[in-house]
């Protein structure tokens, strides 16, 4: 599997959320060029994992949607960052979605005003890098 930082733009989202497929929805109108990446149909890998705690400057542990994880029972309670990949990579949709990355840098998206916050930070490097 490809590392995440070989694109300059990823949107990271669960198919199966509506919210997520909103989202999406709404920055393929932006006309923004992004990769995207369901994660129901092409889960990630642990080393995209810890990439992606890594840009948003976290540990492991706060990748875990704590709310779907107390619905499924899965309870990450002393439990090391080896073994929340692992159970991230097996259950994807514990995973808070969607995730917004830029180069190196990910954020949690929110709503659609986060959507609007990058999508501008996007045109912003493509404009630079044209001069």
């Amino acid at each position: 599997m490809e590392s995440l930082k070989s694109h300059k733009f990823t949107f990271i989202y669960n198919g199966s959320e509506q919210h997520d497929k909103k989202l999406l929805g709404y920055l393929n109108a932006s006309k923004t060029k992004f990769h995207q990446l369901d994660i129901v149909k092409t889960p990630l890998t642990e080393q995209q994992l810890a990439e992606i705690a890594t840009g948003l400057k976290v540990p492991v542990h706060q990748l875990v949607a704590k709310g779907k994880a107390k619905e499924k029972g899965v309870s990450f309670d002393d439990i090391t960052e080896s073994e929340v990949l692992t159970v991230l990579v097996k259950n994807p949709d514990l995973l808070q979605t969607p995730i917004l990355g830029l180069y190196r840098e990910y954020r949690i998206v929110k709503d659609i005003a986060d959507v609007n916050r990058l999508d501008a930070l996007v045109k912003q490097e493509i404009g630079s890098e044209k001069h």
